[in-house]
């Protein structure tokens, strides 16, 4: 982690105040910071720790009433990163697929949709802070609150990212009622500007049907010229073919219903940054735990999302 690192945490129930902080030894505090969309929470050692100071997290990171397992965190501090990431090239795709639902108890929600994003960026190069992916979902033009935001470790030049909608979201013509931004944020906390707004998708497709229980979304489909949007963004030319999606209002799940208004993240949290899905912990459908003991929140820790580092040990780990 950089001297001026940030440490993300996503989780359900966090707590951070009972966190004990030491850097060689001598004692220090964390003080939260916006986590802009990477994570539940995001903060930062104070005082700033010196290059290769040896910092200690400590603690159960929840409430002491929900009864969660201690942890303790290691690393060491690497020099500054005081530069932006580039700013990243944003792409969507919308697939209105048949309705699957996971089943009860499932941390994987119901979906009917699906928005695919597709990113060209920049890898942090050697000596500098990993940089995160963070697309926000808007409704309209409105980004002050997002419908839902959804983030991953910039690790390759091109790489996808995804948002399921659960059945009931209206998303209007094409998935016009919605707007798409993307930026890049290291754990410096340094951020790039914003990718242009998009209201458009490049490609549409919609299909009916019902998936059943115990189903799964599917991934991303092969785009045919057909799913090509009239207008969007990929119809080069209005080379569009007239086979392409329907105009007719597309809505996720079989009933058009009010979509709710609170802002989440994009899926169900992942174990650790750098998942084949998700990345980061908040994006991808890898699924959760529960506290063992019965107590508590679901998945209180599901990841530090501090991976640029030199060294990070978890002691006394146990099954979340």
């Amino acid at each position: 982690m950089p001297t001026n690192g940030e440490i993300h945490f996503e989780g359900y129930g966090l707590s951070l105040s009972g966190v004990s902080v030491t850097v060689n030894g001598n004692p220090a505090s964390l003080v939260e910071v916006p986590s802009r969309g990477v994570g539940s929470k995001a903060a930062r050692v104070t005082p700033e720790p010196a290059v290769n100071a040896e910092v200690i997290l400590s603690g159960t990171f929840c409430e002491a009433a929900d009864n969660c397992d201690a942890h303790t965190l290691i690393f060491s501090a690497i020099p500054a990163d005081s530069t932006p990431p580039a700013v990243p090239v944003l792409t969507v795709n919308l697939h209105d697929h048949a309705d699957t639902s996971a089943g009860v108890g499932s941390c994987v929600g119901d979906a009917a949709a699906t928005l695919w994003f597709h990113l060209q960026g920049t890898p942090a190069a050697a000596g500098e802070a990993l940089v995160v992916h963070v697309v926000e979902v808007a409704d309209g033009v409105d980004f002050g609150t997002p419908f839902r935001t959804t983030a991953r470790l910039v690790n390759a030049a091109d790489q996808v990212m995804s948002v399921r909608l659960e059945p009931g979201v209206v998303m209007g013509e094409l998935g016009g009622r919605f707007c798409y931004r993307a930026f890049d944020v290291d754990y410096a906390g340094n951020q790039s500007a914003y990718s242009p707004v998009t209201c458009a998708v490049c490609h549409a497709r919609a299909e009916s049907g019902d998936a059943g229980m115990f189903s799964s979304p599917p991934e991303e489909p092969q785009w045919m010229g057909a799913d090509v949007v009239a207008g969007g963004p990929c119809d080069v030319g209005g080379a569009s073919s007239s086979a392409g999606p329907s105009s007719a209002a597309m809505a996720s799940g079989s009933s058009a219903t009010t979509a709710s208004s609170a802002v989440s993240t994009a899926s169900s949290t992942a174990a650790s940054a750098g998942t084949a899905d998700g990345g980061v912990g908040v994006a991808g459908d890898s699924g959760c735990a529960c506290n063992q003991s019965g107590a508590g929140q679901c998945g209180f820790l599901l990841g530090l999302l501090l991976l640029n580092t030199l060294r990070l040990r978890v002691r006394h780990p146990s099954p979340l």
